[in-house]
């Protein structure tokens, strides 16, 4: 049987602490942006003020956000973004805290948000064990 070809598609992350993102509201979910509607609606809901500019004619956004975690142990992070015939896999590993270490009790909101070149294909995600 013949190995399929991955192709690895460049990314970039999109820095949101600049902009007022209300994380403590945005529910636990993993997203796809893939028009000015949807991100508008997005930032409509959840955010107040400006909101980073995408161009939805030539990327696609992705973000993962984990919710209201009740210490900075826990964390998100988009590691890879590949191409393998239609799907477009989004690889992300999910921290958990350290058993040996000990955190301050600070409620934490977890996020990765990214965006790559709009390319066809069915977009998943994929948890890398961690």
């Amino acid at each position: 049987m013949a190995q399929e070809t991955e192709n690895e598609i460049n990314f970039k992350r999109i820095n949101i602490k600049e902009f007022r993102l209300k994380l403590n509201l945005v529910p636990p979910q993993k997203i796809i942006f893939y028009n000015e509607k949807q991100w508008n609606d997005f930032w409509d809901k959840y955010g107040s003020g400006s909101k980073p500019k995408i161009d939805f004619g030539r990327f696609i956004v992705v973000g993962i956000f984990l919710g209201r975690k009740p210490c900075p142990g826990y964390g998100v992070k988009i590691t890879k973004v590949r191409k393998i015939k239609n799907k477009i896999i989004v690889d992300f590993i999910k921290y958990l805290p350290n058993p040996e270490l000990g955190y301050p009790a600070v409620i934490v909101y977890p996020y990765d948000i990214i965006f790559f070149l709009r390319t066809k294909g069915n977009i998943i995600f994929s948890s890398i064990k961690n």
